[in-house]
């Protein structure tokens, strides 16, 4: 999916970034994001024996957009080939004499 994001050369893109994850989406797409997480908040879900789960607010939902240009979408190169195992002699191993 990532690369069919990137694969319009000339779309416009950001990055949103939702707490601590960012994330690349078409421009237009981030806008209606950050609509739709205007006045959501940040916390966790945990469990309560009387209530059964309780979701606990810890603050504001942190949300970020930041435009990217085309040119400044980079996709990781392959990691390099390891190094092929060094080849075994076919002679019997010497023992020094003692």
């Amino acid at each position: 999916m990532v690369t069919r994001a990137a694969s319009k050369p000339n779309q416009a893109m950001c990055c949103l970034t939702v707490g601590h994850i960012q994330i690349l989406l078409p421009a237009d797409t981030g806008l209606k994001v950050v609509a739709l997480l205007r006045g959501a908040v940040d916390g966790h879900l945990r469990y309560d024996a009387t209530l059964d789960r309780v979701f606990e607010i810890d603050g504001e939902l942190d949300v970020q957009y930041c435009a990217i240009k085309a040119g400044q979408v980079r996709m990781p190169k392959p990691p390099a080939a390891p190094p092929a195992p060094a080849a075994i002699g076919h002679e019997p191993l010497k023992l020094p004499h003692v």
